[in-house]
């Protein structure tokens, strides 16, 4: 169980890094974004880019299960720190 939990962190991480660079890719993500008058904008330090709707979408999918894949792991982190000073 200690190597699944190891290995359940290490993709976790990268995928937080790979998250980070496609937002830096695309011009942001849907988190820091908006929708006006029907058009979808990822953003990031304020600035604004329009994508489709679908981008949009699933971009925010993504950013969602990015941020509860990244807690889980932070629980299992936790977990292991505490379960050695036992």
């Amino acid at each position: 169980m200690k190597r699944i939990r190891q290995i359940f962190v290490c993709l976790a991480f990268v995928n937080c890094f790979v998250f980070m660079i496609h937002a830096g890719l695309i011009g942001g993500s849907p988190g820091n974004g908006k929708i006006e008058n029907a058009k979808h904008y990822i953003g990031e330090h304020g600035h604004y880019t329009e994508v489709s709707g679908s981008t949009f979408s699933l971009d925010n999918l993504y950013e969602f299960i990015t941020v509860i894949v990244f807690l889980v792991a932070l629980l299992a982190v936790m977990d292991s720190l505490l379960s050695k000073r036992k």
